[in-house]
């Protein structure tokens, strides 16, 4: 069955597939951002609502054998903390 047959146009074709490849690139980019510390290592990374740091709105944090756990939203502004297990 062709795509004309089911009412869809070359056009919106075109469209719908460059929206989707940029949907899997965006999730690509947001989880190569998201790398886990080195083995040994704990990390904690805030995430504030503004430059001045006044509202936490998320944060991730990473344990000693990697495990990830997180809360809220991911901003631009944010600190990151490791220290040695």
């Amino acid at each position: 069955m062709s795509i004309r047959r089911l009412g869809f146009s070359s056009r919106r074709v075109l469209v719908l597939t460059s929206l989707i490849m940029l949907l899997m690139l965006w999730v690509f980019v947001q989880v190569a951002q998201a790398s886990a510390p080195p083995y040994g290592t704990e990390r904690w990374e805030y995430y504030y609502s503004d430059a001045a740091q006044t509202q936490l709105v998320g944060y991730r944090y990473w344990s000693c054998t990697g495990t990830l756990s997180y809360w809220g939203r991911y901003t631009q502004y944010h600190t990151i903390s490791d220290s040695n297990c």
